[in-house]
């Protein structure tokens, strides 16, 4: 799977809801908004950028919408 070059593309980075207002649904609420605001506009795919300390958590939460996973990133910090 690839974005071709003249293909626009929507695009979702770092989403965050603060912790006094999470499992509200709050986030679930504006993804749907988004992916809803990106499909009126055309765009056929959504690329996203997350990150979470608990990774299987976030990827499962983006599962739900039909996002799948393409690409490992990793960090190595040095102490």
């Amino acid at each position: 799977f690839e974005i071709k070059k003249s293909e626009r593309y929507g695009e979702l980075n770092s989403i965050y809801i603060q912790k006094r207002y999470r499992n509200r649904g709050i986030g679930k609420m504006l993804v749907k908004r988004l992916l809803s605001d990106f499909k009126n506009r055309k765009l056929r795919v959504v690329k996203l950028k997350a990150v979470n300390k608990d990774l299987f958590r976030l990827v499962e939460f983006y599962k739900q919408f039909g996002f799948k996973e393409r690409l490992v990133d990793m960090i190595l910090e040095s102490r």
